[in-house]
């Protein structure tokens, strides 16, 4: 989308809620548009109304928006060390200075690493942290239902994560293979006798 790579975030919600994109990759572009713009409280009761039916990969990106952007520095560093840990350095920097801007507007070291990325980080990477910048001198805040929202998020999944039907083992492969063979075997023989 042209309005991302953009950093138009206007463009971005607009494209998202217009439901001509997946809903797997609307949410997580509608959610961070929305932290981006500072609508922090629609951001929060956007993601609580799609947590359920969001895949586990947006799901753990939603949950890294909604975090840096309430301002929860420790969540995002567990999840950026977790789940997103494949996320490029860069990006990872960008959320940890967005997380340490929105916790404290004054913090030093969010603001110097964010100042590191305008200068000289991928495009995409440089426009969001020069916006970032520029918003870090308003004082932003999200309601008080918002932020006991976010201490639920904290306190682990609003629903309990189902187990698998099977459970993947080098057992269970070897067992898979020597049923395939037979299956084959069988059908090789039933051609072969009629």
């Amino acid at each position: 989308m042209l309005a991302h790579e953009r950093r138009d975030w206007d463009g971005l919600l607009e494209l998202a809620r217009a439901q001509d994109v997946d809903f797997s990759e609307a949410k997580p572009r509608e959610i961070r548009a929305l932290g981006e713009l500072g609508r922090l409280d629609e951001m929060v009761r956007t993601y609580q109304d799609a947590e359920k039916w969001l895949l586990a990969p947006s799901r753990q990106e939603c949950r890294l928006f909604v975090f840096a952007f309430t301002g929860r520095t420790e969540a995002v560093q567990q999840a950026l060390g977790g789940g997103l840990s494949a996320m490029d350095d860069e990006a990872k920097a960008y959320w940890g200075a967005v997380a340490r801007l929105r916790a404290d507007r004054h913090d030093e070291v969010g603001r110097a690493v964010l100042t590191r990325l305008a200068a000289g980080a991928s495009d995409g990477v440089r426009r969001s942290a020069s916006q970032q910048l520029r918003r870090a001198v308003l004082a932003l805040s999200c309601s008080e239902e918002t932020k006991r929202i976010v201490e639920r998020m904290l306190q682990g999944p609003s629903r309990p994560l189902r187990r698998p039907l099977f459970e993947a083992s080098a057992k269970g492969h070897i067992r898979g293979f020597w049923l395939l063979v037979v299956v084959v075997l069988l059908a090789l023989l039933q051609r072969y006798f009629r």
